[in-house]
């Protein structure tokens, strides 16, 4: 495939595309035909990552495309966000040869459960089988478990703690004291986590399939093959009669993502970390060109027809959600809930409101369980959303989301947000921080935490929390949080009372003050410099806020001036009162 061109096309020569995405997939040509390639899941290009051997697919996109002005994407919300509901519609498409073998159960756990999942996945002997929660992604949730263990997995990550108000308490207590969740990604402490606190009322089950193995600084790897592709609409002189229109796929290009593990020298190489491919791992490999081809060919009749859903009414929505989860009625429910809070994100708030109606008549009939307690709790958080402009009822919807489960990790975010708007920070806080011990690799409570902190004055708190999100998601808001916190760490500057603040713990190794202002200073060009940052500008928004630009003059200053500055940086919280604004923050609601 060409390089992506040196300088990106006009915005009236890029071709317009319906939906830009991403299907992950294990890939073996050594087995046949029909069992060579096997998807995984799908993403949405515009949240996906690309690294290293990837980077090209994002600047080919950029440079090349752009997506059609006005264009409704809910529709294809759950084929790029539902693991369960891709599977369903590839099926329904007629390509189960491109399938996993899978089945799914309720998120309840019985003492035939490991039994039925044996069963229904033909699994003996020292087979393995994967777990999934069906809408996160990053492999959050994934587990590889040996089928001699399944019923003592599926105890512990089925059942939360006794009393879990008690134990997420206790939690929220060991984050405020470390700002650290002390928990590493992929490890099982946390994807029971996730598990714990995921809304999702069913999981998957997974028979293991393995890849060709590929090969880094000559070791083999067990890796996840990611395609991207581009779907546009195809032109009238091409439609046949009053046969639907298909679209037309680009593809924009391939890579290997590989494990954190190599395959060992001796024996199959079924362990997680040999298997599991996740975001910063080992890094990534090109794709041999004729097997890009290969898979291609594979998927190039499979794209057009999966992603050519038209603008479905709600009636056809929910004719054949019902048919297919006859008996599911929750996960029917489920996935109306979901196309409601889709159709939301795109602006559409009557009709969400119309989905989510249609949702909660489809689940009345659910018998009690965990199962239907989560789809409530998700479809309460998202009343709350469309009905925040009734105080009231949101209110009563966020209380209803939360008695249905306490370990709802968006719930406590959304109530976090909640609190934060109305200017409750110690509120606010805490539920951040019970949202991290229940979904540590969630990037938006970090911010928000950092923010709290910057707006306090609490700069060693600010640094570390930052740093802790920056660690998982490096992004130009941490960026931006770190250089504040660094600024004023390296003092002194007037305490909220008005004296000079010593210097804080950070700075007690020794490390002479010049490197810390450098230090803050490259964070807060950073974030300025980011095309996120560079969006904010005419805002006077973090990073672009006046007191921001005091930051940043103070810091050339200090380190520009022979033998530093005598300006002191005064804190935000004493000086402009304004600056209760300060923190860099984003506004999404999880689906």
């Amino acid at each position: 495939m060409a390089p992506p061109p040196k300088k990106p096309y006009a915005k009236k020569e890029k071709k317009p595309v319906v939906f830009w995405g991403i299907l992950d997939i294990k890939f073996d040509p050594s087995k046949p035909v029909m069992d060579r390639v096997k998807i995984l899941e799908a993403g949405d290009g515009r949240t996906s990552k690309f690294t290293a051997a990837g980077a090209a697919i994002k600047d080919r996109y950029d440079s090349m495309y752009r997506l059609e002005e006005g264009g409704d994407l809910s529709e294809f919300d759950l084929l790029a966000k539902d693991k369960k509901f891709l599977h369903d519609e590839i099926q329904s498409r007629g390509y189960d040869h491109l399938l996993p073998r899978q089945a799914s159960f309720p998120r309840e756990y019985t003492e035939s459960l490991a039994d039925e999942i044996k069963a229904k996945l033909g699994l003996s002997g020292n087979d393995h089988v994967v777990l999934k929660l069906c809408n996160r992604t990053r492999a959050a949730g994934v587990l590889l478990v040996w089928c001699a263990d399944l019923d003592a997995k599926l105890k512990v990550i089925l059942k939360p703690p006794p009393d879990e108000e008690k134990w997420l308490d206790e939690q929220e207590q060991l984050i405020e004291e470390s700002n650290s969740t002390g928990l590493q990604p992929g490890t099982f402490k946390e994807n029971l986590r996730h598990w714990w606190s995921n809304e999702h009322p069913i999981f998957i089950a997974e028979r293991l399939y393995n890849s060709v193995p590929v090969v880094s600084q000559g070791r083999p790897y067990n890796g996840t093959l990611r395609v991207a592709f581009a779907l546009r609409q195809r032109p009238r002189a091409r439609q046949r009669g009053d046969r639907p229109s298909l679209m037309d796929v680009d593809w924009l290009g391939a890579y290997w993502k590989l494990p954190k593990k190599p395959l060992p020298l001796r024996g199959p190489g079924r362990d997680h970390e040999c298997v599991i491919s996740a975001a910063r791992t080992s890094g990534s490999l090109p794709v041999d060109p004729a097997h890009c081809s290969e898979v291609y060919a594979a998927l190039g009749g499979l794209l057009p027809r999966l992603f050519d859903v038209g603008a479905r009414s709600l009636p056809e929505h929910a004719e054949t959600l019902e048919k297919r989860y006859r008996e599911t009625p929750v996960l029917g429910a489920y996935f109306m809930a979901r196309f409601g809070a889709a159709k939301y994100d795109n602006n559409s708030l009557q009709v969400a409101r119309t989905y989510l109606t249609q949702a909660e008549a489809m689940a009345s009939g659910a018998p009690p369980g965990r199962s239907t307690r989560c789809f409530t709790s998700f479809l309460q958080r998202w009343w709350c959303i469309v009905c925040a402009q009734d105080q009231q009822k949101a209110v009563h919807c966020l209380r209803r989301s939360r008695k249905s489960m306490e370990l709802n990790a968006n719930y406590w975010f959304l109530n976090g947000v909640r609190e934060f708007q109305l200017g409750r920070r110690y509120g606010a806080a805490d539920s951040f921080r019970k949202c991290l011990a229940l979904d540590p690799d969630f990037k938006n409570p970090y911010m928000y935490l950092g923010a709290i902190s910057l707006q306090e004055a609490q700069w060693s708190n600010a640094l570390e929390i930052s740093q802790a999100g920056e660690g998982r998601h490096p992004s130009p808001h941490f960026k931006y949080h770190m250089g504040v916190a660094l600024a004023n760490l390296a003092g002194p500057s007037p305490s909220v009372a008005g004296g000079a603040l010593g210097a804080e713990p950070c700075l007690r190794d020794g490390n002479p003050r010049k490197k810390l202002w450098q230090r803050a200073l490259e964070c807060l060009c950073q974030a300025r410099l980011s095309p996120e940052g560079l969006r904010r500008k005419n805002l006077s928004k973090s990073p672009w806020h006046p007191y921001d630009d005091e930051v940043v003059d103070y810091l050339e200053r200090q380190l520009h001036t022979p033998g530093g500055s005598t300006a002191i940086l005064q804190s935000p919280t004493v000086r402009m009162p304004t600056c209760s604004l300060i923190g860099w923050t984003v506004v999404a609601m999880r689906a």
